[in-house]
């Protein structure tokens, strides 16, 4: 990590155990409209929490989360409505694996869950899935035939329930496994050129775009880099394959850097992100460690509000001459 008062450091953690959970002859209950916070009431208790992905929006989409907090609620009484939610019923178990249908969440957290999945032959139950999420399970056609899609918010019943507890360590600290399953999975078409891309993040995504990208265009063109705008419009194999071709990928720090797995090892990924946000590793830096990539993440002073809000996704400025010592390195 690189930023103007010339501090680096490293930063290491503990990754997570995955720890199945099996509940017998319970409802599950999908949790808020966007899909996370679901349980189980089984005997009278209700039982979320490491299965489960939450955060604000999930809270907030839900009447119930709204005044329900997970994590100082624990041991309280609570009421359930569930007479007026759909309820589907299943005669043999099944796997639970809803989704907060965020990008980032499905390929690192989400969708790595699959590899433990198919220690059984059960049902998957998701909430409904979007077309980018239905073109990555196409690469894993095993569970792709196995997922039943329910709208939510819903009811299940069933015999027996599975669930797995999330790979993620909070803040984007995925687990190495997360990133060799990827490798695994999704793979490029290979190719030996040494391009050099640019993604922005100014027309396609909501947080973390660059105020003075302008200027941030006019300095990397002049070393050779190429521009992509609309990056998250492409398909998941041509991400793969632009990414595998690549010596240099630079860009804000976002869920458009997912899959720079593909990329070979030795190649390079230079980010940019808040300089208050250095201090702890905050996402993908990890995935470039597990990779056998050269990833630098260069602290920028924080600019305007974006369409989401906390300060963490604020746009940022970036300092040409930091982004010129970056590519040196």
């Amino acid at each position: 990590m690189l930023d103007p008062a010339e501090r680096t450091h490293r930063i290491e953690y503990t990754e997570n155990t995955i720890t199945e959970y099996i509940i017998p002859s319970g409802t599950a209950i999908s949790g808020s409209d966007s899909g996370h916070y679901f349980g189980v009431i089984c005997d009278s208790n209700f039982y979320f929490g490491n299965p489960t992905k939450g955060n604000k929006v999930s809270r907030t989409a839900s009447p119930f989360w709204k005044k329900f907090h997970p994590k100082k609620s624990l041991g309280t009484q609570i009421e359930f409505q569930i007479e007026d939610k759909p309820k589907h019923t299943f005669s043999d178990p099944v796997n639970l694996s809803f989704s907060l249908n965020a990008y980032w969440h499905w390929f690192n957290e989400d969708l790595p869950l699959f590899k433990y999945f198919r220690t059984n032959d059960h049902k998957i139950i998701t909430n409904e899935l979007s077309a980018w999420q239905k073109e990555s399970l196409e690469h894993l056609p095993d569970i792709r035939d196995r997922i039943v899609e329910l709208a939510t918010p819903c009811v299940v019943e069933a015999p027996e329930f599975h669930m797995f507890t999330k790979p993620d360590g909070t803040v984007g600290k995925n687990s190495a496994w997360t990133t060799e399953f990827l490798m695994d999975t999704f793979l490029p078409a290979r190719s030996s050129q040494d391009r050099k891309i640019y993604i922005s993040r100014n027309k396609d995504a909501q947080a973390r775009g660059v105020d003075n990208e302008d200027e941030v265009r006019e300095f990397l063109g002049s070393q050779g880099f190429e521009f992509y705008e609309n990056f998250s419009e492409l398909s998941l194999q041509d991400k793969l394959d632009l990414l595998h071709s690549c010596q240099v990928v630079v860009s804000a720090t976002g869920a458009n850097l997912s899959h720079v797995y593909a990329m070979r090892p030795g190649t390079k990924v230079v980010d940019f992100n808040h300089k208050f946000l250095l201090d702890t590793e905050h996402w993908y830096n990890n995935i470039g460690d597990t990779a056998g990539l050269k990833w630098i993440t260069c602290g920028m002073e924080t600019g305007s509000p974006a369409k989401r809000p906390k300060m963490k996704n604020n746009n940022l400025v970036v300092d040409i001459k930091l982004l010129g010592k970056a590519l040196e390195l």
